[in-house]
């Protein structure tokens, strides 16, 4: 049966590791808004390039996503042709796939902190619970 005393110590560390890791929580946010905004920038910007770019610099722009190679729409737009403003969101996202990347891992990284402050209570609850019950008896 575990020491009073080490179930204490056990407690301190705990609340120790907790405060650190709430801490943490307001870098992860704010790494979490950053990242977000960026991705929203670079969105309405690609956006704005695929309504108002024409002939070559279209198409340069285009090229620059891996999948759309050899796709009907580059020769479409080398001979002039403009894109279906139905493709334009999506065409945005491929352009923005390095930010979208940045974005998500950002949001699993504030997730991921969430997760340990939870657990960390959770330890530090059940300690709690067995130093009462042992200084009760």
């Amino acid at each position: 049966m575990p020491e009073i005393m080490d179930i204490s110590d056990q407690i301190t560390k705990l609340s120790g590791w907790l405060t650190d890791t709430v801490k943490k929580l307001d870098k992860a946010g704010i790494d979490k808004a950053v990242a977000m905004t960026a991705y929203d920038e670079a969105i309405a910007l690609a956006e704005v390039k695929l309504r108002y770019l024409k002939g070559s610099k279209l198409y340069l722009l285009l090229k620059t996503i891996p999948e759309i190679d050899n796709h009907v729409l580059l020769s479409e737009v080398e001979s002039g042709g403009s894109i279906p403003a139905t493709l334009i969101p999506k065409l945005a996202a491929g352009l923005c796939g390095k930010q979208n990347l940045n974005c998500e891992m950002a949001t699993v990284a504030y997730k991921a902190v969430l997760v340990k402050i939870e657990v960390l209570q959770a330890q530090l609850n059940a300690c709690q619970s067995q130093f009462r019950h042992l200084s009760h008896t």
